[in-house]
């Protein structure tokens, strides 16, 4: 599973690409994730991005005692209707940028969840 065998990755060099998935839920399997670097960028620009995924409902729970480094790049959620906005915003307050910036789409994130 991808909980067992992501559960000791803490640190991604380039990006974190989630694009088109028809069965992913949840992405707690990257719960222990702690910084993402952006030292190479997906389409020269994206140090997240999260697009097109029918099923997707949660992100992995950081917080206060357990943020999220994002050193650079942009970070976009677009087209995912199941995943509410207000997970996006959790996300967001809880994630610990220094260069990074954020694309999120409210239009198509989540309005499957509204009706």
């Amino acid at each position: 599973s991808l909980s067992e065998n992501l559960k000791y990755l803490e640190e991604i060099d380039g990006y974190l690409l989630i694009l088109r998935n028809r069965y992913l839920k949840s992405l707690e399997f990257l719960k222990n994730l702690k910084i993402i670097r952006g030292n190479y960028l997906y389409d020269e620009k994206f140090t997240i991005l999260v697009h097109t995924n029918n099923k997707l409902r949660e992100l992995w729970k950081i917080n206060e005692e357990k943020k999220l480094a994002i050193l650079k790049g942009l970070v976009k959620f677009a087209e995912n209707p199941d995943l509410c906005y207000q997970e996006i915003e959790n996300f967001i307050q809880f994630s610990n940028t220094s260069t990074a910036s954020f694309e999120i789409s409210f239009n198509s994130n989540g309005y499957k969840r509204l009706t």
